[in-house]
């Protein structure tokens, strides 16, 4: 994997590579669409294989990747939140689990 710098500062990285990229600023995600979340990232060099600025379809663009989230919500975000899945079949509850999510470094 060879990583260059470009003149506006930002790494690019050569043809054919991956790698695995840092957000430059920490997101904490807001509770909202009942904690249904899009995250979308755009891959691209900017001269040689540039992207449309308004292009974010992951169907359309192999540039374009989307991943859905489910947000759950916590007291305290140093607190547990717990996460209860449920199984249907015909709309009947046959099943589920029970998920509890602890931040690092908090014992449950």
């Amino acid at each position: 994997m060879e990583e260059r710098v470009g003149a506006d500062g930002n790494a690019y990285m050569s043809h054919g590579s991956h790698a695995i990229v840092r957000c430059p600023q920490t997101w904490v995600p807001p509770y909202v669409n009942d904690g249904h979340e899009c995250l979308v990232v755009r891959a691209l060099e900017p001269m040689m294989d540039a992207v449309s600025p308004d292009q974010f379809s992951s169907a359309a663009d192999r540039h374009v990747a989307q991943r859905n989230i489910a947000v759950a919500q916590a007291a305290s975000p140093r607190e547990a939140a717990v996460l209860r899945l449920r199984q249907r079949v015909d709309g009947q509850v046959v099943g589920g689990y029970t998920v509890v999510l602890v931040p690092t470094g908090v014992v449950p």
